[in-house]
């Protein structure tokens, strides 16, 4: 590696370590109040919500990844902007996209990091945090369970639940998809239902054989249906999982596995594409914030904060419209997840080709 790249990196580490863990510290506040609640309100063990706050750790970190990468870009080529630095390197020979190459690269290979963070820790962690606190509020009849749950129960049923009131045990827009070891799946869906200890009561539900292919081949209607299921409640708190607790290959299945019952499946979709296209925010961000550091008056590094804060916000902006977009149907889940990731990649390819002009 030549001196300039080093050079380059030692400048990139500082700000890029001091944002991820400020960012970190910024957004498990919200999670503090909580536990503070839980612990001194409910009085929950201290180690259980220690065990809560090291479960939330994975997905913060994850978050602030990007955002560490953007600030390591601009303010360390904001610095080698403002003290001409940057000038001398161009006198030399070398062209500005020459000097980010590094920087760009770096901010590739952390991307991958957090993908893999996300697929392989992220998910158990959020599942593992989770369990936990619906353990905790298991015993509160008035904490209702997780809507639009996907989960699986012993080897050969899996069932989603659109809404669940735990006071009055009653469940609605419920779907169970069961497998059969000789001929085809049987799909049962049911508007709503009820739950009890040892046993599920749907109502005014369809049975549905489905083909090799996945059609239906035949549909019978009930007015009343009983499935046996024993400890359902402590079932549902151990075994239920939202996207957040899935991994993408996880997710991949679900859709899979529901695509053909009639559920409204565009959020998870997006989802699903979210979970690539968010870890690459950060080679994204660094694209764009690398010639935004280099153009225009040189400013301080206070200066040079305040527009990684605005490029920032700008970015989540446009992520969280065009996520709405994707889960109302108005745009494909994919265009949904990568718009924001397009639109910035755009500008910051036009921006390096002004900041390589003389």
């Amino acid at each position: 590696m030549r001196i300039l790249d080093r050079y380059l990196l030692a400048e990139f580490s500082a700000p890029f370590a001091f944002a991820v863990g400020a960012f970190t510290l910024i957004l498990t506040s919200g999670v503090l109040f909580e536990l503070a609640d839980l612990l001194l309100v409910k009085h929950v063990p201290a180690v259980t919500v220690g065990s809560l706050l090291a479960y939330r750790l994975p997905a913060v970190v994850a978050l602030t990844i990007p955002i560490g990468i953007l600030f390591g870009v601009m303010l360390s080529l904001g610095r080698f902007a403002r003290e001409n630095e940057l000038q001398a390197i161009r006198g030399a020979g070398q062209s500005f996209i020459r000097v980010v190459v590094p920087l760009l690269v770096l901010a590739l290979v952390l991307s991958g990091c957090t993908y893999l963070l996300n697929e392989k820790i992220v998910p158990a962690s959020n599942h593992a945090y989770q369990t936990l606190v619906r353990q905790i509020v298991l015993d509160d009849p008035a904490a209702p369970l997780d809507e639009n749950v996907f989960f699986r129960m012993g080897n050969d049923r899996y069932f989603y639940v659109g809404r669940v009131d735990r006071s009055s045990r009653q469940v609605w827009n419920v779907l169970i998809y069961q497998p059969r070891a000789e001929g085809f799946p049987v799909l049962v869906s049911a508007p709503r239902g009820s739950y009890r200890e040892g046993e599920w009561r749907l109502f005014d539900g369809v049975s549905r054989e489905l083909d090799e292919r996945g059609y239906v081949s035949r549909e019978t209607g009930f007015a009343e249906m009983v499935y046996h299921l024993p400890s359902i409640d402590r079932f549902l708190v151990a075994n239920q999982k939202t996207p957040e607790e899935m991994s993408r290959q996880e997710l991949a299945e679900t859709i899979a596995l529901f695509s053909q019952a009639g559920i409204d499946l565009r959020e998870m979709r997006v989802e699903y594409a979210m979970k690539l296209s968010l870890p690459f925010a950060g080679v994204v961000l660094a694209i764009f914030g690398a010639p935004l550091s280099a153009l225009g008056r040189r400013p301080g590094q206070r200066a040079g904060s305040a527009a990684a804060l605005a490029v920032l916000l700008g970015y989540y902006v446009v992520t969280s419209v065009s996520r709405s977009l994707g889960v109302n149907g108005v745009l494909p889940a994919t265009l949904a997840a990568w718009l924001a990731n397009g639109l910035f990649a755009g500008l910051g390819g036009w921006l390096l080709w002004r900041a390589e002009r003389p």
